[in-house]
């Protein structure tokens, strides 16, 4: 009998949670985020060459030699005060880094720098991708 009422506790707090974390996340979903929005990154590592690609339409990092790095300039913005959270995901992603992250952004724009750095010891050569994503918080 008390394993069947702890049975029937545990399938009641376990929908509780369920139905709770799926609330938030609507609530957090369609009220909290302003806009998400996205960019694809490439780079190439080759050995001793460098080079740069301009397309301003996604981070195109150009050719960069082991030990080597790259940056590129974002200009981002919102029409009213809101917290921006930057997320890098992809191939080497670890690779990539931003000079701004988690920051608020008053009305208006902002230029944000991102950087490319090879490590020197990295041997595999190659072209690697990934995205960008920025999303875009309501602030009080």
């Amino acid at each position: 009998m008390k394993k069947k009422n702890f049975i029937k506790l545990l399938l009641v707090f376990l929908a509780v949670v369920l139905v709770s974390s799926t609330l938030f996340f609507i609530l957090f979903s369609y009220v909290f985020i302003i806009d998400i929005k996205s960019m694809k990154y490439n780079f190439k590592i080759e050995q001793g060459v460098l080079g740069l690609n301009g397309d301003p339409d996604y981070l195109g990092f150009g050719k960069i030699p082991p030990g080597g790095a790259s940056e590129k300039k974002v200009t981002i913005s919102c029409s009213q005060r809101c917290f921006v959270s930057i997320k890098i995901r992809g191939e080497k992603s670890d690779y990539i880094t931003v000079d701004k992250n988690n920051f608020v952004l008053e009305n208006g724009n902002e230029t944000i720098t991102f950087y490319a750095s090879i490590p020197k010891d990295e041997n595999e050569e190659g072209s690697y991708n990934g995205t960008v994503t920025f999303l875009f918080f309501k602030m009080p």
